[in-house]
Formats: structure tokens, C-alpha cells, sequence
């Protein structure tokens, strides 16, 4: 993988994360029944559209980038967005209590409650799998910068064992660290030519 081919697998999952999310809320708040105007919908309604909008700022994010070189400067932000929608996604939406809250308020108000609560659940079921690969994508990112730093980045230089010393009196052995050796300056280079 290169940065060119990290930068368009995110803005690939990151497109199709906002598709999916953007049908989510077209059934959340278009297609919502009549005298729905219950605390759980509006809250159903407001987390939909926290979820759209940390979606929709990794996608700006990524679309700022004019040279994939740029991606190490603003991965960490794209990072967050996506890991905020995640989080709104799994916790407030797909979490058994708001699940399960939803299904009671549904079960109790008619026929076209039920059928917008199962549109909303299977809405969700297909925001999944691009919630999964957007934040995929982003570990994949991270790790191509980590090798390309890794590649970049001298190897550290290991210090010379330690040398057994014995002492003429006492005939004892002992490790003393091996001394540096003195370092030795380089001779400036100059671009002019000598005459």
C-alpha cells in the first residue's frame, strides 16, 4: 500500500459510510409516522444527525487533502470524526436499550410505527459493515505511515559491548564500558571548485 492508495480506500469508505448514513436519515426524519412528535423520536432524530455530521467532517477533511503527503498532517482529525461516529453509532443508536426502547414505543402505537421501527433497524444493519471499514481503512492509513516512518528513520546505533579490564594489584576482573571512540569532524563540503 502507498499513501496515494490509503488516501482513496478512506475517501472510498468514507463516501459510501456517508450514503448509508445519509439513508438512515431520510428515514428517520422523512419517513417518520404521524403524531410522532415523542421524546425517543426527537432524540432518534437528533442523534441520526450527530451521526451525519461527524461522517460528513471526515469526508471534508479527507477532501482537503491536495497531495496524499498531506494525509500524515491530518489523518489524527479524520481519525476523530470517524471515531465519534462510531461511537454515536454503537452506542446511541445499536445499543440494546435505545433498540429495545424504540421496539416498546413502536409495539404500542399501530402498524406504521412497527414498519418505520423495522425500516429504522434495518437502516442501521446496513450501516454497519461501512462503519467497520471506514475505521479499517483508518488503521490501515496509520500503519502505512508508522512503515513509512519506520523506513525513514535511521536504525539507532548500538553501543559497543563492555570491555573485561583486570586490575594489576589485585588481579580482580572487572567490565568497564568500552570507550567512545573520539569523534572526528567532518571536513566542511563547499560547492565551490578549488583552483
Amino acid at each position: 500500500m502507498s499513501l496515494t492508495s490509503a488516501q482513496a480506500e478512506l475517501e472510498t469508505t468514507v463516501s459510501a459510510l456517508e450514503d448509508a448514513i445519509t439513508e438512515l436519515v431520510m428515514i428517520v426524519h422523512e419517513d417518520r409516522p404521524a403524531a410522532s412528535q415523542v421524546a425517543i423520536v426527537d432524540h432518534l432524530a437528533e442523534v441520526v444527525s450527530e451521526l451525519q455530521a461527524d461522517a460528513v467532517l471526515a469526508g471534508q477533511r479527507l477532501h482537503q487533502l491536495t497531495d496524499p503527503r498531506q494525509l500524515a498532517d491530518r489523518l489524527p482529525y479524520v481519525d476523530q470524526a470517524l471515531a465519534a461516529c462510531a461511537g454515536t453509532y454503537w452506542c446511541e443508536l445499536r445499543s440494546f436499550a435505545r433498540i429495545n426502547e424504540l421496539r416498546r414505543t413502536a409495539a404500542s402505537r399501530g402498524v406504521e410505527w412497527r414498519t418505520w421501527q423495522r425500516s429504522i433497524e434495518l437502516s442501521l444493519l446496513r450501516c454497519e459493515a461501512p462503519v467497520l471499514r471506514a475505521q479499517a481503512a483508518v488503521r490501515s492509513a496509520w500503519q502505512e505511515l508508522g512503515e513509512l516512518l519506520a523506513h525513514y528513520l535511521r536504525p539507532p546505533i548500538a553501543a559497543p559491548p563492555p570491555v573485561p579490564v583486570t586490575e594489576p594489584d589485585t588481579g580482580r576482573a572487572e567490565t568497564v564500558p568500552h570507550p567512545r571512540p573520539a569523534t572526528v569532524e567532518k571536513p566542511q563540503m563547499s560547492t565551490r571548485r578549488s583552483s
